[in-house]
């Protein structure tokens, strides 16, 4: 490059910067403290840093993983977009009433459960862990209903964890590995992102302008999004002849007449019901039918009023069998001698038990589950899963050792630290052991088949799944006369 070449550059550059400092000097002109004008306060310009370098690219790897990936990128770019508007309400009012606050968070909440009924939909999808992980770990965004945010968004990679491993071990040795596992870092890596922001900007909660002349209302969401952002109107609106769109224009409030609301018919009639009995005072029975003696079971003759043996034996079996295939679905905390023990019996399909508020003390017995995911959260006792089947448990730590009996197609996985894990009388066992735990934890079975233990690798990058043994070869050394078992070797 000659150096007119260069000198040309260098001039353009600083008549960049000064165009550049001549805006600043004119939006901050009429500031007085406050966010105004175009000017956004600093926790929604950090907000939007945020989507554009680690929430848009888990965007464009969802599109590129494409099926039924494709369908959640929508609800996922509106749940952010009202997030966006719910911190820049925050930092143009005051805090509002209870009342006023929950009824922002309400469209918020909404999204995220219609991303649940659509993980719910595909159920038989190939990328329903997909779904399924972000659903979980995109409740992150859920944070302002938290009076601790930062511990509430980490959680959040921890509950995902469940389902991006299942991703990995689905995806492993196909070849769009690299893919699915670029999807399930970007999902981490977007989830710790947003901790750090929220550590920063709303470590205590959703960070309000103390300084703002008016609390929030309950239609200021609904302010913000219609209105343009832009205050000034010397600056004409950019056509699309330049590549940009013009913004929309304000959403008319169409006015429609709805006619009062109708009285329940059944209310009424139950009304009209007692007033007629009313009217009728002492006479309200005389429509009824006079029940003489030989219209009585025990003086009709040709009735008999004994049942047979047979048909006291067929029903009562009957009504034993179904109480004892399905029983009573219970999850309940109860108080014992030696501390407190947590139920859970026969819960059926049920994918969102969590088990909260524990101690070192407590105890945890599953019983009959079939289909559920369980969470446990904190540090308990012991954890003992029986007769279950297609049943999850997601544990953070236990002091002694978690044991499943009878079981079949179960899952465990560990988030911190568990000594021992007992497998007895089990078809089908998937066990997720942490970094913590992974040289630690000793794994005791018996009578069961099925197993597989998944374990991180060095870098937590992947994960490593190892089967355990199920077929032994026992010898008698002629030299001491004992046994010697090995384990039977495949090659």
């Amino acid at each position: 490059m000659s150096e007119e070449q260069q000198l040309k550059a260098l001039v353009e550059r600083l008549e960049k910067v000064a165009n550049r400092l001549e805006s600043i000097k004119v939006s901050g002109a009429g500031s007085t403290g406050e966010t105004s004008g175009n000017a956004e306060a600093p926790q929604v310009e950090a907000f939007n840093s945020y989507l554009s370098e680690h929430f848009q690219p888990l965007i464009n790897t969802l599109n590129t993983i494409g099926g039924d990936c494709e369908p959640v990128t929508k609800l996922l770019n509106d749940a952010m977009n009202q997030l966006k508007l719910l911190i820049t309400c925050a930092s143009k009012y005051k805090k509002p009433t209870d009342e006023v606050f929950v009824s922002l968070l309400t469209p918020l909440d909404k999204i995220m459960k219609q991303i649940g009924d659509l993980r719910f939909k595909k159920f038989k999808s190939e990328q329903y862990n997909h779904l399924y992980a972000l659903e979980e770990g995109m409740k992150c965004i859920l944070w302002p209903t938290s009076p601790t945010p930062v511990s509430f968004v980490k959680e959040m990679v921890n509950a995902a964890q469940f389902y991006t491993n299942k991703v990995l071990m689905t995806f492993k040795n196909t070849d769009k590995a690299e893919l699915h596992k670029t999807f399930v870092n970007q999902l981490k890596q977007s989830i710790e992102e947003l901790a750090n922001y929220v550590k920063e900007y709303h470590m205590s909660g959703l960070a309000w302008n103390v300084r703002a002349s008016e609390p929030a209302s309950a239609n200021s969401l609904e302010n913000l999004g219609s209105t343009p952002t832009a205050t000034t109107t010397t600056t004409p609106a950019p056509t699309t002849t330049g590549g940009s769109f013009a913004p929309p224009p304000p959403t008319k409030i169409i006015k429609v007449d709805v006619p009062p609301p109708t009285e329940n018919t059944s209310s009424s009639a139950s009304a009209n019901l007692f007033a007629e009995i009313a009217s009728k005072r002492d006479n309200a029975g005389a429509g009824l039918k006079h029940v003489t003696k030989d219209m009585k079971t025990k003086n009709q003759k040709d009735k008999v009023s004994v049942v047979s043996g047979d048909n006291v034996k067929k029903s009562t079996t009957t009504s034993v069998t179904s109480k004892t295939v399905k029983g009573t679905p219970k999850f309940q905390k109860i108080s014992t001698g030696m501390g407190q023990k947590w139920e859970v019996y026969h819960q059926d399909g049920a994918h969102d038990l969590k088990i909260t508020d524990t101690d070192l003390k407590h105890t945890v017995y599953i019983y009959g589950c079939n289909d559920t995911l369980i969470t446990i959260e904190g540090k308990v006792n012991t954890i003992t899963m029986d007769k279950c089947t297609k049943t999850g448990v997601i544990f953070n730590s236990v002091v002694s050792s978690v044991e499943l009996v009878n079981c079949k197609s179960c899952q465990v996985q560990n988030t911190g630290v568990v000594p021992t894990i007992s497998v007895d009388k089990t078809d089908g066992f998937q066990l997720y052991l942490s970094k913590e735990s992974m040289h630690t934890c000793r794994i005791i079975t018996s009578k069961s088949s099925e197993m597989n233990v998944s374990v991180p690798t060095e870098d937590d990058e992947d994960v490593v799944e190892i089967p355990l043994p199920e077929q032994y070869v026992h010898t008698i050394d002629p030299k001491t006369g004992k046994i010697v078992t090995e384990t039977i070797k495949h090659e």
